[in-house]
């Protein structure tokens, strides 16, 4: 079965995820805690990667960007999308857009769009 890594700064959010991709049953959820590194994207080795947007450290756009520019020097088969809030920061939106746009990305999520539409839609990624 195919894996999605799952790197939240909100733990509620990230094991709401995960309950709706095991439900589906097409994606093995996976979330990593603590700082997410490369070491741990090689050890699960993941066909798609969820990573929250904020302005917390660890989280945020740039270091995102920076974590996202390793990975695809590592694989570029794996896809990377990013959520964020949307009524939060305004900056935090137009960038993350501006990524997609950019193809920095391979897609993103708002995070009041349902659990349902983000496993369903991240499942259509593979």
């Amino acid at each position: 079965m195919d894996k999605v890594l799952i790197h939240t700064q909100n733990v509620l959010l990230s094991g709401a995820l995960i309950r709706y991709f095991r439900e589906r049953g097409v994606l093995e959820p996976l979330r990593v805690l603590e700082r997410l590194r490369i070491e741990d994207i090689k050890a699960q080795e993941p066909k798609i990667i969820l990573l929250e947007v904020t302005r917390l450290s660890g989280f945020t756009f740039d270091e995102r960007v920076n974590l996202t520019e390793h990975i695809r020097q590592y694989s570029n088969d794996i896809k990377i999308t990013y959520m964020c809030d949307e009524y939060g920061d305004r900056d935090i939106p137009e960038k993350v857009i501006n990524a997609k746009k950019q193809g920095i990305i391979d897609n993103f999520f708002y995070e009041s769009v349902s659990g349902e539409y983000i496993a369903a839609s991240v499942e259509a990624m593979i």
